[in-house]
């Protein structure tokens, strides 16, 4: 079933499709159409809401009851049945799932139609096309057994079509309709009671599900979903493509099945509650050390990753956060780690000290929603998806860097590997906006092919890949002629090779490039005794600040649904850790002062941004901004960029800042400053970077980058970024003056 989201009751349709009949926009009323008298001619049957004015909620299905001539026997439904599928097979009209089956009564027939992947909103031109299509699949019907009259369930008012004026001139109102469950028509009744139960007949015999009609039904849906597989099989074929192919359960190798102690085990963490949804508490997975490990949602704030290695020691525990999001546990190929991933924070839990640590925070831009999921590519690095696309993610010594950025189609990506690490699909979670299939050779990821048809949730069994497609098992097929051709395929130079090259011609002509380069300054390192204080939290920020002193942002997970981060003061290496009295949340560096004696945080949230004196530890609040990034810029100025407002440049006041400069943008993500502030580069997350110069007059855009960039990041004066895997410096930047 792919019934809409949107819920609409109500709506007032003031435009149609070409081939449809209504009043032309702003009420005026259109000639009346030449209409036939015969039953026979162009309207068959009585049809009242053949284009309604007015439907109500259709999230649960457009209501429609159709009375034929004559009850149809056995061999009549079994007719229909097939004719339905068939006449609605690739239209708007989605046949309805089985829990909600036909109802029959005699001579009526009551059933539920809802809306295909592919209708229009009932706001967006071309809605109307849906009942066109609904007119389509009861004409086909009406050839297999006549029909008298159809009722749209939720028309209660006249239609606009010359069918439906039609209909009420032959006869004003249908018949009654039989008892179907509470179910009442509109049609006929007060507008401002369209449910009253004045339309139904009780006594009528109530209308009932047929088993053998839902039977006939399911059996066609399969005969045609296999053909259209077939038909896609050939195509895929002659193209050397992949192909969606449908299969039953039984074909598809079961997952390793959990012993019983470990099921023990969970159910000894989360013991089931009174009145809590029978929905799965955990989930298991088998490492390749042998050990269990298993995800559990005990109740609806925390959750605890246990693993067990054999039957009787009792398991290693470790709480990790839970936010809204999706949850994810993916075990790294060798056993010895686990990702966890919960809304924006991607978490590595190692094995088997069962200790957790958080690795990488994902950007988001305004409208959003918290989601992100990840897996371990063969190369070691992290395959990670969010609403923007995939990122790859490359380990630096003991940090996590963003590598490369693949956009991909519709939001919400679902990840699936196989275990040979050749194939990795991203699927949407709506599985209404195409599915990818890339091939892995050595550390290159290459697209070798795209899926149109509907597709989610994502599962590798070995080296097979399968989904569900319209609640029915697939599996993803010719994965290995795909791949053998699209690694044949020339692809033109390394990217290294033509980066360089384009970097030359561009510093040539005075511009700015991305030159690559073999060696990228470290970060200052931070001393193992100040990180050693921190090794009971999830994730530590530290930063060195002047006199010796040290700036952390402390992860402890979450609180009440929240992030919690936790702002700490060290005077010196010696020093124990002084939590900064702060509201309780999540907390974002946003730059350090040259001089190390002034830190930018944004506290999110209340989304706002405050100052911390080194080594002072006060505090100021200076503004309420969800930023992203800052710096600080010449004349004691400073500037901040975030999602909701762009780049901005302000000035102190008395009491927080002013704004003298701004730079509208839509989305944002990083934000890297060099020269003391004097020069900015800005990324968004679709890799698009612009780069600035600050003066006390504003920005001044110098440069766009026209490579999709993974990451910007500063090392004292120089910029650098990485673009498809290659560490590249940004030159060519024009130098302000220089400084005193």
């Amino acid at each position: 079933m792919a019934a809409r989201k949107t819920s609409v009751t109500k709506t007032k349709r003031e435009g149609v499709t070409a081939g449809s009949e209504a009043s032309p926009p702003g009420g005026a009323k259109q000639p009346p159409a030449k209409r036939t008298t015969k039953r026979d001619g162009g309207f068959p049957f009585l049809f009242y809401g053949r284009l309604p004015t007015d439907f109500g909620d259709h999230v649960t299905g457009h209501p429609y009851e159709i009375r034929f001539a004559e009850a149809p026997d056995d061999a009549g439904r079994a007719a229909l049945a097939r004719a339905f599928e068939q006449a609605a097979h690739g239209t708007l009209v989605e046949p309805p799932p089985a829990n909600q089956p036909w109802l029959w009564s005699g001579p009526w027939a009551l059933v539920r139609l809802f809306e295909s992947s592919g209708t229009p909103g009932p706001d967006e031109p071309g809605f109307t096309k849906y009942f066109d299509h609904v007119e389509k699949v009861l004409r086909a019907l009406h050839q297999v057994r006549p029909i008298t009259e159809v009722v749209y369930g939720f028309a209660s008012g006249h239609g606009l079509s010359s069918w439906d004026r039609f209909t009420e001139e032959h006869k004003p109102a249908p018949e009654p309709h039989p008892p179907a469950g509470g179910y009442h028509r509109a049609f006929g009744a007060p507008r401002k009671a369209p449910d009253l139960p004045a339309t139904e007949a009780p006594s009528l015999p109530p209308a009932t599900p047929d088993a053998a009609f839902e039977a006939a039904r399911a059996a066609a849906r399969d005969e045609l979903t296999r053909a259209e597989a077939d038909r896609r099989l050939k195509q895929a074929a002659a193209k050397g493509g992949i192909a969606l192919m449908p299969i039953e359960e039984r074909d598809v190798p079961p997952p390793p099945e959990a012993p019983a102690w470990m099921t023990a085990a969970c159910e000894a963490l989360a013991p089931p509650r009174p009145r809590q949804p029978p929905t799965p508490r955990w989930h298991i997975e088998r490492a390749a050390t042998g050990a269990y490990v298993a995800l559990i949602s005990p109740d609806a704030t925390r959750n605890i990753l246990a693993v067990v290695d054999a039957e009787g020691p009792p398991p290693r525990t470790v709480d990790l956060p839970r936010l809204a999001g999706r949850r994810v546990l993916r075990l790294r190929p060798d056993g010895g780690a686990a990702l966890y991933a919960d809304a924006r924070s991607l978490f590595e839990v190692s094995l088997p000290e069962v200790r957790a640590r958080i690795l990488w925070t994902v950007e988001h831009a305004p409208g959003d929603d918290d989601w992100v999921e990840a897996l371990y590519l063969p190369d070691g690095r992290i395959a990670a998806s969010t609403t923007r696309g995939l990122h790859l993610l490359a380990r630096d010594e003991t940090e996590l860097r963003p590598a490369d950025f693949v956009p991909l189609p519709g939001d919400y990506h679902e990840l699936a590997i196989t275990s040979d690490g050749r194939f990795l699909v991203a699927t949407t979670a709506s599985g209404t906006a195409g599915t990818t299939v890339f091939g892995l050779r050595d550390a290159e990821l290459r697209v070798i092919g795209m899926i149109k048809q509907e597709a989610r949730g994502p599962f590798a069994r070995g080296g097979r890949l399968f989904v569900d497609s319209k609640g029915k098992l697939a599996e993803i097929v010719r994965l290995d002629a795909a791949y053998e051709a699209a690694f044949a395929a020339p692809t033109g130079d390394p990217p290294r090779v033509r980066l360089a090259a384009e970097a030359a011609a561009l510093l040539e002509r005075g511009e700015v490039a991305l030159v690559p380069v073999d060696d990228v300054p470290p970060a200052e390192p931070i001393p193992a005794a100040v990180r050693a204080r921190f090794d009971d939290a999830l994730g530590v920020h530290v930063v060195a600040g002047a006199g010796g002193s040290y700036l952390a942002l402390v992860h402890h997970g979450s609180r009440g649904g929240k992030s919690d981060v936790r702002v700490a003061l060290l005077a010196s290496t010696d020093d124990t850790p002084r939590p900064l009295e702060l509201p309780s949340g999540g907390y974002r560096l946003l730059s350090l002062s040259r001089d190390g004696t002034r830190a930018l945080l944004c506290a999110i949230p209340p989304n706002n941004v405050l100052e911390i004196a080194l080594p002072s530890g006060q505090v100021r609040w200076l503004t309420r901004r969800e930023a992203y990034g800052g710096a600080y810029a010449p004349g004691d100025r400073v500037v901040l960029f975030g999602p909701h407002f762009g780049l901005e440049l302000f000035e102190r006041q008395a009491e927080g800042l002013a704004k003298i400069s701004d730079v509208p943008m839509a989305e944002a993500a990083e934000l890297a400053s060099a020269f003391d502030g004097e020069v900015v580069a800005t990324r968004t997350p679709g890799g698009d970077v612009a780069i600035f110069t600050v003066s006390e007059a504003g920005f001044a855009l110098v440069a766009q980058l026209k490579e999709r960039v993974a990451h910007i990041y500063a090392r004292g004066d120089r910029l650098f970024a990485t673009v498809e895997g290659v560490r590249c410096e940004i030159r060519g930047v024009p130098r302000p003056a220089a400084r005193p």
